[in-house]
């Protein structure tokens, strides 16, 4: 068994010993602390990122020139040219020619416009009689140059 012989060294290797186990408190808690801040201060980043991405990117519009032939006049086309571009949300107009086509031009989203390309090479009104379409000037936009879809008065 050993004995101390002198007391008082003891008594301040204690007060070491104590100094050193709150100085390691302290540093525990400061890390933990910190490690804390830094993931709220990720977690909030990580959250304003996915926030910001999804209200700042703008949505891709395009414009695109048609005129379609066949038996295109006289068969409710423009209505239902109409009816479809409002279905699908985009604006634009229509409206017969002196050769017996229908004209317009249409704007929207891209998946929208190339829907509606499609359903006026391929659909059209019931009593049409669609030869082709021919689809011209087909770019991107920035914003909208129509407020909505209108049949306009014949060319």
């Amino acid at each position: 068994m050993s004995t101390v012989k002198n007391p008082l060294a003891k008594i301040q290797n204690n007060v070491v010993f104590d100094d050193i186990i709150s100085s390691l408190n302290l540093n525990y808690k400061s890390i933990l602390m910190n490690s804390l801040l830094i993931i709220t201060t990720v977690t909030s980043c990580l959250r304003l990122s996915s926030f910001s991405a999804a209200t700042t990117v703008p949505m891709a519009l395009r414009s695109v020139d048609f005129e379609v032939f066949g038996r295109v006049q006289g068969v409710f086309f423009r209505k239902y040219t109409k009816d479809q571009a409002e279905k699908l949300a985009l604006k634009g107009w229509c409206r017969n020619t002196s050769k017996g086509t229908v004209e317009g031009q249409m704007q929207g989203p891209s998946d929208k416009v190339e829907t509606m390309m499609n359903w006026l090479k391929t659909t059209g009104s019931p009593s049409s009689q669609i030869d082709k379409a021919n689809f011209k000037n087909d770019k991107e936009i920035s914003e909208y140059t129509f407020s909505n879809f209108d049949i306009r008065r014949d060319n």
